[in-house]
């Protein structure tokens, strides 16, 4: 892990903290964080994807979330002292740590940029929300298009996510699963794929 001076956050946020932010370039299987680990930070993810997750008892992996470029991380632990899950890279990631103490002198002296912030927060949420609606699609057909529609951000448009076992994972399928569905999407005239990008048809 590497920090570098450049940094990059959305234009919403003042220049004090853009300032005092640093950006962090890791690579895949690589923690952003460690559960119980000090909340010193809040994230922007500018490329790549990291996963939140926790462990049962006997060792299950539960997926809390996952995050993509142009979303927050870590905004929920504003409110705790210590991180409540590990933050996995799931491909080589850049992202921007704003310090957590800085952050929240902002918010107490600065009320345009807390709205904002509450803004992007709240888009972030319906888009958690929307993760798991999915999730209470019984037919895995319609898993894989609401995803399109929903992490597309309406173009239908999406690159293939970095490992297909992950997206399975998340769509709750099975790997073969969402091969054969890719595949019986595809031949219906559903979605079209090319070896980066699958597209939303109709």
């Amino acid at each position: 892990m590497t920090d570098k001076p450049e940094t990059l956050l959305p234009g919403y946020f003042p220049p004090c903290l853009t300032q005092q932010a640093k950006v962090q370039e890791l690579q895949a299987g690589e923690c952003l964080f460690r559960i119980n680990d000090t909340v010193d930070g809040l994230f922007y993810l500018q490329s790549g994807e990291v996963k939140a997750v926790r462990y049962l008892s006997d060792g299950t992996e539960v997926i809390m979330l996952r995050t993509r470029p142009g979303e927050l991380l870590g905004e929920s632990t504003m409110a705790v002292e210590r991180y409540v899950c590990d933050a996995v890279v799931l491909s080589d990631c850049r992202v921007t740590k704003i310090p957590m103490q800085a952050l929240k002198q902002e918010l107490a002296t600065n009320p345009d940029f807390a709205f904002q912030l509450m803004l992007a927060i709240a888009r972030t949420s319906r888009l958690q929300c929307s993760r798991y609606e999915r999730l209470r699609l019984k037919n895995a057909a319609d898993r894989v298009l609401h995803y399109l529609l929903c992490e597309s951000g309406g173009s239908g448009t999406i690159e293939y996510p970095s490992h297909l076992y992950e997206w399975a994972h998340e769509l709750g399928l099975q790997r073969e699963t969402l091969y054969r569905t890719l595949a019986a999407l595809e031949k219906a005239g559903k979605i079209s794929r090319t070896e980066r990008t699958i597209h939303l048809l109709g």
